[in-house]
């Protein structure tokens, strides 16, 4: 789902996310870095290198972070096992989100 805008709001300490027709928020707790009154953040924008599935933010202090805008939807979608529509990039950003450790083994095919 493409991201159409997102912002910062220092007030409710969230980050608000436009995604079609609808809002969602993401707390600035789960945010790494956080943000936080002596490290605001300075800067938000849609992530055009994450194909707009996904913002990033920097902080006053330089430091930045990048969060995927994932709804209970898509978790739903990305973990039916008759979707063969989704993509591994979807699947793991996923579970970057989920703060999951991911070890990736490719073998070669035997006959």
């Amino acid at each position: 789902m493409k991201i159409r805008s997102v912002r910062s709001n220092n007030r409710k300490k969230v980050f608000e996310i436009r995604v079609g027709t609808r809002s969602l928020v993401f707390p600035y707790a789960k945010a790494d870095p956080q943000p936080t009154p002596d490290d605001p953040v300075s800067r938000v924008f849609v992530d055009k290198e994450l194909g707009q599935e996904g913002f990033t933010y920097f902080l006053d202090s330089g430091r930045t972070g990048t969060r995927l805008g994932t709804s209970a939807t898509q978790l739903y979608r990305l973990l039916d096992q008759t979707n063969y529509r989704k993509s591994v990039d979807q699947v793991l950003s996923l579970l970057q989100v989920l703060d999951c450790d991911v070890d990736l083994v490719v073998r070669a095919k035997t006959a």
